[in-house]
């Protein structure tokens, strides 16, 4: 998990260690347990149809007679429309580390203020905001206390949802759950099977009602709190 950053060189460090190389493990099957055929790798993009919502002109829009490429999601996420918030909030935190993953290493010498005005950062800039939107989804899902001195979650222990009691069985935790969908796009149940829970009916409505609870506060944390639907 991301640490706070005291510099530069911590910021290179948390960023090379705790979030590249391990969303690109998971996305190539790279973390034991895993295939290269599961989750998003074997089928990453669904073609649909968007229509904006009635009165959104800023929403997108599928044009007449095309298709638009979507990341394909599964189902506990799907059940969310397109434009809700907590869908918004998740597909952020995705593509977050995604653009982490895809972008050029930061020199330490681009970082702002580390090289004179007006010199270009190389994508620094970017890559902040990135781990700021990755700290704050990790700190709505583990519910971790907000410091106002600090202006940042402070970092605990991961939440635990279902923990493991006997056998072989690992304790799943929030993160585990908010990467198993946005990261690896697998459902509820591969999640309790590679995590050695039987797949049970009450193991994934509980699941799935933690996660529903979760996008929530994801939504907000993120700024999409406006666009959700709230019953």
């Amino acid at each position: 998990m991301i640490g706070r950053f005291t510099g530069p060189r911590d910021l290179v460090s948390a960023l090379n260690k705790d979030i590249i190389i391990g969303a690109a493990m998971r996305r190539t099957g790279g973390l034991a347990g895993l295939g290269a055929g599961d989750g998003l790798a074997a089928d990453p993009c669904a073609l649909v149809e968007i229509a904006a919502r009635k009165g959104c002109e800023d929403d997108p829009e599928t044009e007449a007679g095309k298709r638009t490429g979507l990341r394909r999601v599964p189902p506990v996420l799907a059940a969310f429309p397109i434009h809700d918030g907590r869908r918004l909030a998740i597909g952020a935190y995705a593509t977050a580390i995604e653009l982490l993953d895809a972008g050029p290493a930061i020199s330490l010498l681009s970082i702002p203020g580390g090289s004179g005005k007006g010199v270009p950062d190389g994508g620094a800039t970017n890559r902040i905001r990135n781990v700021a939107v990755i700290r704050a989804a990790c700190g709505a899902a583990n519910r971790w206390k907000w410091s106002r001195a600090l202006n940042d979650y402070v970092e605990a222990a991961p939440r635990v949802l279902l923990e493991s009691q006997r056998g072989s069985a690992r304790s799943i935790t929030a993160q585990d759950l908010l990467d198993a969908v946005a990261i690896d796009g697998i459902d509820l149940a591969e999640l309790l099977r590679r995590h050695g829970w039987s797949v049970h009916s009450k193991h994934t409505k509980f699941l799935r009602e933690a996660f529903n609870e979760m996008t929530f506060d994801l939504a907000d944390a993120l700024g999409f709190g406006n666009r959700v639907r709230r019953a």
